[in-house]
């Protein structure tokens, strides 16, 4: 059985980060799941950060790639348990509900403030930096060329070299990652 993690929306949303991590889970190294709501906030991050995308189809396109990519990444029936959870952060109960709906072993974030300790105990659920994830993932046996193989499908992928993909994670606050996979 995968290690099942929630991808968090600030994970999905630098370019970088998320295609590492959903060609990871496209590798089968990890089950990523999230939700149509992370998307819809995906959304309103991209058009927040550039407006001109709020009139095209580049969204769209991005969405539907990252479901192509994951298949089974959305998970469904979440929304009751909505209401009944307490997060630091009312924003981040969708984020906790999906976890516990889709039996996950971790939710993959930059926002370690949005929940509570307590939460995350009663659930098994731990809290993981993308970076601190993805580093301990290249750790595994099979993982680690797995990941090699990744980096460089990015760079042939971007007509990059391996080196700018590691340069590029690291200005991205993968600085851990960047470092397992230049060695």
């Amino acid at each position: 059985m995968a290690f099942v993690a929630i991808y968090d929306t600030c994970v999905l949303f630098p370019r970088m980060m998320r295609d590492i991590l959903t060609r990871a889970a496209a590798a089968g190294l990890v089950r990523a799941q999230w939700t149509e709501h992370i998307h819809v906030e995906l959304r309103q991050r991209l058009v927040g950060k550039y407006p001109d995308m709020a009139e095209g189809e580049q969204i769209n396109k991005l969405i539907a790639y990252l479901v192509k990519t994951v298949p089974d990444c959305l998970v469904d029936g979440y929304e009751e348990l909505i209401e009944g959870i307490e997060c630091d952060d009312p924003d981040d109960r969708h984020v906790a509900a999906a976890a516990i709906k889709a039996g996950a072993q971790a939710i993959i974030t930059r926002d370690r403030r949005g929940f509570p300790p307590e939460f995350l105990k009663r659930h098994h659920i731990l809290l993981k930096d993308p970076d601190d994830f993805m580093a301990d993932l290249i750790d595994l046996p099979r993982a680690g060329p797995a990941m090699h193989q990744i980096v460089t499908e990015i760079a042939s992928d971007r007509d990059d070299s391996v080196a700018d993909v590691i340069a590029r994670l690291r200005r991205n606050k993968m600085p851990l990652t960047a470092a397992k996979l230049d060695r």
